[in-house]
């Protein structure tokens, strides 16, 4: 995805981090990124698993993305 129109350039790689379902919860996983990523102004530490919740503000570089949660209509 070519990130420069939101400001994320060469700070933020293809593999930066990534998402994954833990049971019932969403998590962000910094994959050692060379710029980090901040939850909600907190730097992570790379490869461990930070629950993330609607709302909450990722970091990456200069970029920001906030975070919408959507619960799944057929459960």
């Amino acid at each position: 995805i070519d990130l420069s129109a939101f400001q994320g350039g060469d700070l933020v790689s293809r593999e930066h981090l990534f998402f994954k379902l833990d049971e019932d919860r969403v998590v962000v996983i910094d994959n050692k990124s060379a710029n980090g990523t901040k939850l909600n102004g907190e730097w992570l530490k790379p490869n461990e698993a930070y629950p993330i919740t609607h709302g909450d503000e990722l970091t990456l570089g200069v970029m920001k993305i906030q975070i919408e949660l959507l619960t799944n209509p057929y459960d």
